[in-house]
């Protein structure tokens, strides 16, 4: 008889937990800066609030910041260029900074590099986009953006957030020589250019 009580109650308390956490968790700040976080809406005024929802134990945000840390943590993003890639090279570079993912580029300017890059891509083309394990060679929109999506990279930039950094001394772009730059086949990737 015991153990059936006991049981009712740990249910009970599990259906009065699953009822909170579905109306949802509220986060503010107060106007001295303190951060806090409630299942009750603040009474006073705070200076910002965010609601947020609870699922189990996974807390559902729209903070792209989150999804933004955690792909970065889980798959990091290299992509390999060379001085003699113009325009494909500097489209990878323009994809990456407008979604506003971190990236480290590898300039394929020595032996050294070249031969990482030949280990890493099976040959010495470039661009070459590397996110976690998964690998795309030349630069095709589609193929680089659903490499970034399914290793969860969100779809633009985080607000707020500036643009990854390019590498000091790359080449320039079209729009940087004040030329206008060419459309892009969408289903072609462009060019794989042989860094000597």
């Amino acid at each position: 008889m015991k153990r059936i009580a006991a049981g009712s109650i740990a249910l009970l308390a599990l259906l009065v937990a699953g009822n909170a956490a579905a109306q949802g968790m509220y986060r503010w700040v107060d106007k001295d800066g303190k951060v806090y976080y409630s299942d009750k809406k603040p009474d006073d005024k705070p200076k910002s609030i965010e609601q947020r929802q609870v699922r189990g134990s996974v807390v559902e945000t729209s903070d792209a910041g989150y999804a933004l840390r955690e792909a970065v943590k889980a798959y990091p993003v290299a992509l390999y260029t060379a001085p003699e890639c113009k325009e494909p090279c500097a489209d990878a570079r323009t994809l990456l900074n407008k979604r506003g993912v971190p990236f480290k580029e590898i300039v394929v300017s020595d032996n050294k590099t070249r031969e990482e890059l030949i280990k890493v891509g099976g040959a010495a083309e470039v661009p070459v986009l590397l996110v976690g394990s998964s690998l795309s060679k030349g630069f095709e929109e589609g193929a680089f953006n659903a490499a970034l999506d399914q290793a969860g990279y969100p779809g633009k930039a985080v607000p707020g957030r500036a643009p990854a950094v390019q590498p000091k001394g790359k080449s320039e772009t079209a729009a940087a020589k004040g030329t206008p730059a060419a459309k892009a086949q969408p289903s072609a990737p462009k060019g794989r250019y042989l860094p000597e």
